[in-house]
């Protein structure tokens, strides 16, 4: 399973608990459509650190790095790869 795909499958299971909105897809705006409210981010942050085994710092929290699952998926990926720590 690719990174969006795994991000995507967090989202879907677990914020939206298998709720779809109609449009919902890689570019699905997840800060204006209030998927990720503030303890969204919150469990967000806490799986990222979890799962992949980085520090999200608070001033990286910014629609370019949370809006949708590719901006995630990149920021994810490039903090993996700055942090050179594997994946749980």
């Amino acid at each position: 399973m690719t990174m969006k795909e795994e991000l995507t499958d967090y989202f879907v299971n677990t914020l939206l608990k298998g709720n779809l909105p109609e449009n919902f897809d890689d570019n699905f705006n997840l800060l204006q459509e209030s998927v990720l409210d503030s303890i969204g981010i919150m469990e967000l942050v806490q799986y990222l650190s979890e799962k992949y085994s980085i520090n999200v710092n608070f001033d990286e929290v910014v629609p370019e790095n949370f809006g949708n699952i590719i901006s995630l998926s990149k920021y994810v990926e490039k903090k993996t790869l700055r942090e050179q720590r594997p994946p749980h």
